[in-house]
């Protein structure tokens, strides 16, 4: 007996389905995935070590780019990798969002610091 749905047409199967193989990952979710991880790392080490700091929005930003194409291109083609594309979208947002609060926490100590007791 074939399979069908319960309307009584066929079940329809994506192109990689009927030839037995697995739909081709994106290669912009490994690479979103990949700045995703780096840039979190960098903000890690980037607290201790200062120049390392840097590298982390532009990091952070190619990881959010490539993420939305990325998962884009995904819904239009059904591809896999859509978990890549959100592990690099959710790395990326997180790196931004903790590079930002580090750089407003540095600001406001800067704003509190007292002058005089630096100037003796």
């Amino acid at each position: 007996m074939s399979e069908s749905n319960p309307y009584g047409s066929p079940k329809v199967q994506s192109a990689y389905a009927a030839q037995g193989q697995q739909p081709p990952n994106q290669n912009l979710a490994m690479i979103s995935m990949i700045l995703g991880i780096l840039s979190l790392c960098s903000f890690l080490f980037g607290c201790c070590c200062g120049p390392l700091a840097l590298a982390i929005p532009p990091l952070a930003i190619g990881a959010v780019v490539c993420g939305h194409m990325a998962k884009s291109r995904i819904r239009k083609r059904t591809d896999a990798g859509d978990g890549m594309a959100l592990a690099g979208l959710i790395c990326g947002y997180v790196a931004l969002a903790l590079f930002s609060a580090a750089i407003i926490f540095y600001v406001i100590m800067m704003l509190n610091m007292d002058v005089r007791a630096i100037a003796r």
